[in-house]
């Protein structure tokens, strides 16, 4: 009996350590965005802006170089790819601002232990005007100014339009299942007249408790129990 109490107690203990580090949660994220974007991770009060390189601003960085396709300025053509850990309940945000023309689209695709999500128009994102002009070149917004936009602001549905349509075409390292977005409702209209720079934020969908895990805490209660019952 004292075997099987340890065993019950050792799955019990083993799975709530595994619940402690299902807390962090590992992410990649593959983007590009027409024309600037840069990525942060938080809460509407604590934000952590992904800074892995030493300039903000992300892709189009640099003059063109003919070897290299993913070159030059207002080059969206190649996705970049970005890896880091945030805590369960933390949302992603996605500041993109252009060039005072056309919209702060961008597209990406994030996979998140195990699964994968796409830009597209549903529930899950959302986005809000940041109500400042940026244009190509400046840095990104630091995380006060972002953690400002996104406090106490009424988010917004975004809009839409399938992956490989013109100007961009098909992104390469993208799935095709992901769709260029932006806020408004007219690309051609969501330049610094709609708020240049654009917040978009995904909120990543909770994953219910794993089988394993109920069965560990049902173990748990159940050697609780036990004890109890015998002490009485």
């Amino acid at each position: 009996m004292k075997s099987l109490k340890s065993l019950v107690g050792g799955i019990a203990l083993s799975t709530i350590a595994s619940l402690s580090f299902a807390s962090v949660i590992s992410v990649e994220a593959v983007v590009t965005a027409d024309n600037h974007y840069a990525l942060y991770y938080g809460t509407t009060s604590s934000l952590t802006h992904l800074d892995i390189s030493e300039n903000e601003m992300r892709n189009e960085l640099g003059r063109f170089n003919e070897n290299d396709p993913c070159s030059g300025s207002y080059n969206w053509s190649c996705a970049e790819t970005w890896n880091f850990e945030m805590q369960a309940g933390d949302d992603i945000y996605v500041a993109a601002w252009s060039d005072n023309s056309v919209a702060q689209a961008f597209i990406g695709q994030f996979t998140i232990n195990g699964t994968t999500y796409f830009t597209e128009k549903n529930d899950d994102w959302a986005y809000i005007s940041g109500n400042d002009d940026l244009n190509s070149g400046d840095d990104a917004p630091d995380t006060d100014t972002m953690e400002t936009v996104i406090s106490g602001t009424s988010w917004d549905p975004l809009s839409s339009v399938e992956h490989g349509v013109s100007p961009w075409g098909v992104i390469a390292g993208i799935s095709t299942d992901a769709d260029w977005v932006w806020g408004t409702d007219n690309l051609n209209g969501s330049g610094s007249g709609a708020g240049e720079f654009q917040v978009f934020r995904f909120s990543v969908p909770v994953s219910e408790p794993s089988t394993l895990a109920l069965l560990g805490l049902g173990l748990l209660s159940l050697v609780y129990t036990r004890r109890r019952t015998q002490q009485s």
